[in-house]
């Protein structure tokens, strides 16, 4: 008989967490699980059509929609069935949000959670194992609203370096038959800061096909058309302060200033742009540094790069290094845990200060000396060959699940 299985999610929004989840169930073993996917907020659903069609959307109800994703939508059906409680708990947010200070606005949706958490209903189907697929709100949800034999919480950064809220996860984490995440460094951390449940404490790499990495690599790229002795730069993330792309913005008019022709791109959703944009206004380097926005493919974007370049200021585990590995380019990231566990400095690719000078100098370094770029790329073939099997990872859930 097959196991019946409950993944949830925040959102599937364009991101790290959320593109992992989707490859996991794209390869996912349907002749022995029957699996249902429980998405809370329904806001931009980038990676929608990506679920395969074995795996069952679950639909929220008004009461998971009224709580996390008050829109005027939601609010008016709760208005015409006359759950008001609902409604106050929206104003009542807004009010949070801008009278609460620093910190209840980094833990805003935990505190939100415990406030009104409450009023969520349960999801009323049993099923063998729930696995909160994302810290926070998705971990909270499996452990208060699903009936499960087994749960599985999941971190997907390094718990040290974001913005968790470390007194509510002390209630919550024990309630795990187990904790995963997603590289040894984040497991390390985790084991550190919750000592009490280290033994329930696992890692699982993010799944990646890198055959289809490849073959979406090679698809053709419209928006870059490179130049002579033009050095193309691609970084791949979410325009979050976590990317660097602040730091980025001010190695590229270092780059420009130091004579180098260069066109910096970047893919990624624009959550926090406006920052950038100033800088790359007031730097004018509208056509040297390059916002492309959400891509569904970005590895062809990656393939087109002379230079992968990632200036973040911290990872769980850098996803977009290791695709950048599969496809063999040059790298050039800033020394953060998630990355430096990837990459040996000067060996497959190098390593910098979070600094724009830093950055800067470490991408002349490669763009002025073909060599070292040559000697990277021959290392990361090299390595290629010895990439973990994607069902080595399965496995590991697999025996989790039980």
């Amino acid at each position: 008989m097959k196991k019946n299985i409950l993944f949830i999610i925040s959102t599937l929004r364009c991101g790290g967490a959320e593109h992992a989840l989707v490859s996991l169930l794209n390869v996912f073993d349907y002749e022995k699980y029957n699996v249902d996917l429980l998405i809370l907020c329904q806001e931009g659903m980038f990676y929608r059509k990506e679920i395969p069609e074995q795996v069952n959307v679950i639909q929220p109800d008004l009461s998971i929609s009224a709580v996390l994703e008050p829109t005027p939508q939601n609010m008016l059906k709760c208005l015409k069935s006359r759950r008001l409680i609902y409604v106050w708990m929206h104003i009542k947010r807004i009010i949070d949000k801008m009278l609460h200070h620093k910190d209840i606005q980094n833990n805003f949706w935990s505190n939100y959670w415990e406030k009104y958490g409450q009023y969520v209903h349960p999801l009323k189907k049993e099923y063998d194992a729930s696995i909160g697929y994302l810290e926070g709100l998705a971990n909270y949800f499996c452990i208060d609203k699903v009936n499960a034999k087994c749960k599985i919480g999941w971190m997907h950064t390094n718990y040290a370096d974001s913005a968790q809220n470390k007194k509510m996860d002390e209630k919550y984490f024990p309630q795990f038959n187990y904790m995963v995440t997603m590289s040894e460094p984040a497991t390390k951390t985790l084991k550190k800061e919750f000592p009490e449940i280290s033994d329930q404490i696992y890692t699982i790499h993010n799944i990646l096909d890198k055959k289809e990495v490849i073959h979406l690599a090679h698809e053709s790229v419209e928006e870059i058309k490179k130049e002579d002795e033009e050095v193309i730069l691609v970084s791949v993330g979410n325009v979050l302060p976590a990317k660097g792309y602040d730091m980025a913005v001010e190695a590229c008019e270092k780059l420009v200033h130091s004579g180098l022709k260069v066109k910096w791109y970047v893919v990624g959703r624009k959550d926090k742009e406006e920052l950038i944009n100033e800088k790359i206004k007031n730097y004018s380097l509208q056509d040297k540094f390059i916002m492309l926005g959400m891509k569904k493919n970005p590895y062809k974007y990656m393939n087109a790069a002379d230079i992968y370049v990632q200036c973040s200021r911290y990872e769980g585990f850098s996803t977009t290094i290791r695709e950048a590995k599969m496809l063999c380019k040059p790298i050039v990231a800033t020394d953060c845990q998630g990355i430096n566990d990837q990459i040996e400095n000067g060996i497959n690719g190098t390593l910098v200060g979070m600094n724009a000078e830093s950055i800067c100098q470490g991408i002349l370094k490669l763009a002025n000396n073909k060599k070292i770029m040559e000697a990277y790329t021959t290392k990361l073939m090299e390595d290629s060959k010895n990439e973990t099997d994607m069902n080595v990872e399965l496995k590991k859930l697999y025996d989790l699940i039980g």
